[in-house]
């Protein structure tokens, strides 16, 4: 068996119709916990809508190779053809459509050994090796197979590792295909070919290929003299986080000689354009991505990271800040809503004014000319009033306030100058875009929690899925669990780890916004409500169950479960099937076992719900954010008052405590024999 080299790792990865899936892909492979040296390269095998997609999000990632061969030839002429410009380390190839799991290629590099991961499409080997064999006969198919028979025949073993990565499922898979699938015809002509004495090295085919560009990132800036020394540390923190900086300077007679750098673009214009000055290069359409900002902020890498995540997501104007304004508003005061760049905004938000100073879009979606616009000093306004004519929107959109930092020092921002000028005349000018649908997205997609078992525990008698979190640790509490006998099928699923680097980046934050006092207790809150936010995020069944792992059930469960079931309304957002008040709460009998909550209050008791479909979305995305609660009163917060909410009476499970530093510290047998001083039954 051959081992792996000490050198670069390679990540080939061929993609076809994959539009729908490479960017999933590409952010598994950027998330992995090995921290070795790594070149990803993606060629797109002659599919337009792949290549779009990777034109747009392709500026996401570093050490990112993309190659476009324009004749669709097969997955194996593609491996071949990155092949050609590989010359050293390692290769790991992998599909366009499936992701790793977070610690995949660390497993794989602690073994070193040449190897398949499951199944032969997923290969690592050293480069060396795969050119002594020649690489892929020109297969539409099997390809991968014929290669590992020629190396096995020279004696060469070859490692089997296990599944540590996600299929993806669907119907553009060559595997499913009628003409190259599992049981073709030509599929099997090649497997009996692989069986015949054939030579051990071959002569590789290739594509012509292109290699794509990742579009130019711009940072474009307007100034005057007095605020050169704040311009300075701007210049001097953002000069290494874009590729071009651009700078209008107003009010100048000569270019100061530290901005005469290669990366610096500078000018003087005709007459002083104040804030417009930032537009004066986005008027011609060109694979770029134009940032705007302002000579008092320091941006973060964050901040870059997150205005690019969105750009992909969205054909829009993005910013950290901006307004809803009244109808017929006089001045940038008179709005329904604002969202402000230097405080924590939790929801995106399409506006119809958008802050400059913190500002991006894709010059190759559309281009930004405000020339004819009189709005010098309110460049927001100009921006407005032109995406209003070309129906462009402006999305405000979610972000921490710590990714950027204020540096002006006493002195009056242009915002805040511009405040106390009257818009009228310009407001009157802006008109409605079209509302898009602002899906915030989910970050962790992928292997950031694991189904460990998907087999009935009980035998099935109702038609809903449930979940149980945390068992498959717990062997003893697991053969507890499965006692009860509850009914249903429990699908095992084990909590995102507490050194998930998502748990571990929302917990530096809430450390740093002074949010956490013991910290262990609220790495575990992470967890957990990351942990609920993938279950309801993937699923797409009607309604489901979620149950935690310290749940126990009444004798009576299973009967009494099937009333709820079939007594709850189409339109009920959760009903707990175990809960806890914080105070006295008002309940208005709905039915013979449901009881229907009146009150906005927390109610603790996640340990088992029943969630309507309708309701998924909210909740998963609210569980995502940094500053969101614990998981019991998210998800109180978020639906009571707006869905029928109802509690099972009487309640069927209740949580095992362990001892007295158990969370809620209530003595659970009183709570039951004393139910009803908790509630006021209407």
């Amino acid at each position: 068996m051959m081992n792996l080299s000490n050198d670069i790792l390679n990540v080939l990865i061929p993609a076809y119709k994959a539009h729908n899936y490479i960017e999933h892909c590409l952010d598994s492979v950027y998330a992995q916990t090995w921290k070795g040296k790594k070149r990803v390269i993606v060629c797109v095998d002659g599919c337009e809508l792949t290549l779009k997609k990777l034109k747009q999000i392709m500026y996401k990632y570093d050490n990112l190779t993309v190659l476009y061969c324009k004749e669709n030839k097969g997955t194996y002429i593609t491996l071949n053809t990155m092949l050609s410009i590989v010359e050293k380390g390692n290769i790991l190839i992998f599909g366009a459509d499936d992701k790793m799991h977070l610690n995949m290629i660390e497993e794989i590099m602690k073994v070193g050994k040449t190897g398949v991961v499951k199944c032969d499409g997923i290969l690592v080997a050293p480069v060396k090796l795969v050119k002594q064999f020649g690489g892929f006969q020109a297969w539409r198919c099997a390809g991968d197979t014929e290669l590992l028979s020629r190396m096995r025949r020279k004696g060469i073993n070859i490692h089997r590792y296990p599944h540590m990565f996600t299929r993806g499922i669907h119907p553009d898979q060559v595997t499913k295909s009628d003409l190259y699938g599992y049981g073709s015809a030509i599929r099997n002509k090649y497997n009996a070919m692989i069986q015949m004495p054939r030579p051990d090295k071959i002569i590789p085919e290739t594509n012509l290929f292109e290699y794509v560009k990742k579009p130019l990132i711009s940072f474009n800036i307007a100034t005057y003299p007095a605020r050169e020394k704040y311009l300075k540390q701007v210049i001097e923190d953002v000069y290494n986080k874009v590729d071009i900086i651009r700078v209008c300077l107003n009010e100048y007679t000569t270019i100061p000689r530290w901005l005469k750098k290669d990366k610096i673009q500078a000018v003087i214009p005709d007459k002083d354009l104040k804030d417009k000055g930032k537009f004066i290069w986005s008027k011609q359409k060109k694979d770029e991505i134009y940032f705007t900002g302002d000579d008092d902020l320091i941006y973060s890498d964050d901040y870059f990271k997150n205005h690019l995540e969105y750009l992909s997501r969205y054909d829009a104007i993005i910013s950290s800040h901006g307004r809803i304004l009244k109808d017929k508003a006089k001045d940038l005061t008179d709005c329904v809503e604002y969202v402000a760049c230097l405080k924590n905004q939790d929801n995106d938000l399409q506006v119809n004014i958008a802050g400059t100073g913190v500002m991006a879009f894709d010059l190759s979606k559309f281009t930004v000319d405000i020339d004819k616009i009189p709005c010098e000093g309110m460049a927001d306004i100009g921006i407005a009033i032109y995406a209003g004519q070309n129906n462009i929107p402006l999305i405000a959109r979610k972000h921490d306030k710590n990714e950027l930092k204020y540096i002006l020092e006493n002195e009056e921002t242009l915002c805040e100058t511009n405040k106390k000028k009257k818009y009228e005349s310009l407001l009157k000018k802006i008109k409605p875009v079209d509302r898009i649908e602002l899906n915030e997205k989910d970050e962790f997609k992928g292997s950031v929690f694991e189904i460990i078992q998907q087999r009935e525990i009980a035998p099935k008698n109702y038609p809903i899925k449930s979940y149980v979190i945390n068992l498959e640790s717990q062997p003893e509490r697991l053969k507890e669990f499965k006692a009860q006998n509850n009914g249903l099928s429990n699908i095992v699923v084990r909590p995102i780890p507490l050194d998930n680097p998502e748990v571990q980046r929302q917990m530096i934050k809430l450390i740093r916004a002074g949010a956490c006092n013991n910290e262990l207790k609220r790495l575990k809150e992470v967890s957990n409500r990351l942990t609920f936010a993938n279950i309801l995020n993937r699923e797409n069944d009607d309604r489901i169950i979620i149950f935690e792992d310290d749940v126990i059930f009444e004798p009576d469960f299973s009967r009494e479960l099937g009333k709820i079931l079939s007594q709850l309304p189409n339109d009920f957002g959760i009903c707990w099937l175990g809960a806890y008040f914080r105070r006295p709460v008002n309940l208005k009998r709905y039915s013979t076992n449901l009881l229907e909550l009146l009150d906005r209050e927390y109610v603790v008791g996640a340990h088992a719900i029943i969630y309507n479909k309708s309701v998924y979305e909210k909740i998963g995305h609210a569980l995502l954010k940094v500053r969101s609660k614990i998981t019991d009163f998210e998800i109180s917060e978020q639906l009571l008052g707006e869905y029928k909410c109802f509690v099972a009476n009487p309640m069927l499970c209740y949580q095992k405590q362990p001892d007295e530093t158990a969370m809620h510290r209530l003595d659970f047998d009183r709570m039951k024999a004393e139910n009803g001083r908790f509630m006021n039954i209407i």
